[in-house]
């Protein structure tokens, strides 16, 4: 079986890695957030959206680009991986130095919050070692990768679990940020020593540095606005706002989250079906994108008609009353997934026909539209404002993929009739 299907098995493990980090995540995060109380919670959340953008400097957004380099085998491994973990490693350091001296500017004298912001940014350092996960992903052995991020998961899930038995304070729940992170790379260093591949600076290559940075610019601008994107709410109600509207925002934020991994899952499971059959035929291949727009419109409709009705019982079993504000926030914020599932489906569009320029025409559009409704809306901003516009900033963001003819008539027989 593992020599006939080791892409099938791969994936298997793949999705069986994320349904437990999502489960845990889900009810341990909401464990966290009860113990340390909204302002608290609230602080954590924003220290680590900060150090989500910043830390886009550890990955550069290349990883499918070295992925493609290794697998080709027309280069050195040890150079590529060498080559790209020092790129890692010399984003990683400034991570740091740039989150603690943005704070210093915006939040003067917040000791407390520059603390779990450094804390939590020494993650990205020891991040460097995912160049190992590249290597892996080359060779399909998504089985190994899956257990590593699973034994630094579970490290964190059980600390994070006796720290609450303690009743620690918020500074040792960023301080098991940086012990996952350090247990994950621990674990890929011994894996690439014991294969002959550790990282070292006489196998740095500048030819390979000029060819990732030159092959991959398009990718680094793209990873750069997605990295924005996807914590720009966090950041601004962090700014606008008090660290208790933080909290509340950040737990019903992060339950969307974990609600849109399921549509993710559901379209990366798709994926070899749909590319297989645009080999066969267009009428199986448009076919087969239908059933994935009918399935993932159902289940994103069905999921948050239901997630709406019900956050006020999930904010009061899971987090008590000082969080039920966030109960409002997830009934109108769950609605920005739909358009997220949409958009995950229409992107295997975007692969199939090979428009990738659209995918950072998506996040460009969708960050543009939000700063700019920040900036010019004549009334104070209250979080749910905010969940309001994520929503029309999603919706905004899946539409564009219009832009594109490709896509367009892709879409046109799509929606015609059967």
């Amino acid at each position: 079986m593992s020599h006939k299907f080791p892409i099938l098995i791969g994936a298997s493990w793949y999705f069986l890695e994320k349904f437990i980090r999502l489960i845990g995540a889900f009810l341990i995060g909401a464990w966290v957030a009860r113990h340390l109380g909204p302002e608290a919670y609230g602080a954590l959340a924003y220290a680590l959206a900060l150090v989500a953008v910043l830390g886009f400097l550890g990955s550069l957004g290349i990883e499918s680009l070295v992925v493609r380099d290794l697998v080709e085998g027309q280069r050195n491994q040890r150079g590529i991986l060498s080559t790209y973990f020092f790129i890692r490693l010399a984003g990683s350091v400034m991570v740091p130095l740039l989150a603690a001296g943005y704070l210093m500017l915006t939040h003067v004298g917040d000791s407390a919050l520059l603390l779990l912001a450094t804390l939590c940014s020494g993650a990205v350092v020891f991040g460097a070692y995912d160049a190992a996960d590249c290597w892996l992903q080359a060779r399909n052995e998504a089985r190994k990768t899956s257990v590593i991020r699973l034994v630094g998961f579970s490290v964190g899930a059980v600390s994070r679990c006796l720290l609450i038995v303690l009743e620690a304070s918020v500074e040792w729940f960023a301080a098991v940020v940086l012990l996952e992170s350090a247990m994950v790379g621990l674990l890929y260093f011994r894996l690439l020593h014991r294969h002959g591949l550790t990282p070292t600076w006489s196998q740095v290559s500048l030819a390979e540095f000029k060819h990732l940075v030159v092959a991959g610019k398009m990718m680094v601008l793209s990873g750069l606005t997605v990295a924005i994107y996807s914590k720009i709410d966090v950041l601004v109600i962090g700014a606008l706002l008090s660290k208790e509207a933080v909290g509340s925002y950040a737990i019903a934020a992060s339950m969307c989250a974990a609600w849109n991994m399921v549509g993710m899952s559901i379209s990366q499971a798709w994926a070899p079906r749909i590319s297989q059959s645009r080999t066969q035929s267009q009428l199986a291949y448009i076919r087969t994108m239908r059933q994935l727009l009918l399935t993932l419109t159902a289940v994103s409709l069905t999921g948050s008609v239901f997630l709406s009705l019900v956050s006020e019982l999930i904010f009061s079993i899971l987090l008590g009353p000082n969080y039920m504000s966030g109960a409002a926030i997830l009934s109108v914020l769950v609605w920005s997934s739909v358009f997220v599932f949409l958009g995950v489906a229409t992107s295997q569009i975007i692969v199939n026909e090979r428009i990738y320029w659209v995918s950072m025409l998506r996040t460009v559009i969708g960050l543009i539209f939000c700063i700019a409704a920040i900036y010019f809306a004549p009334f104070i901003w209250t979080t749910m404002d905010f969940a309001y516009l994520m929503v029309c900033t999603s919706a905004l963001a899946t539409s564009s993929i219009a832009f594109s003819a490709k896509a367009r008539s892709t879409l046109r027989q799509i929606l015609s009739p059967a």
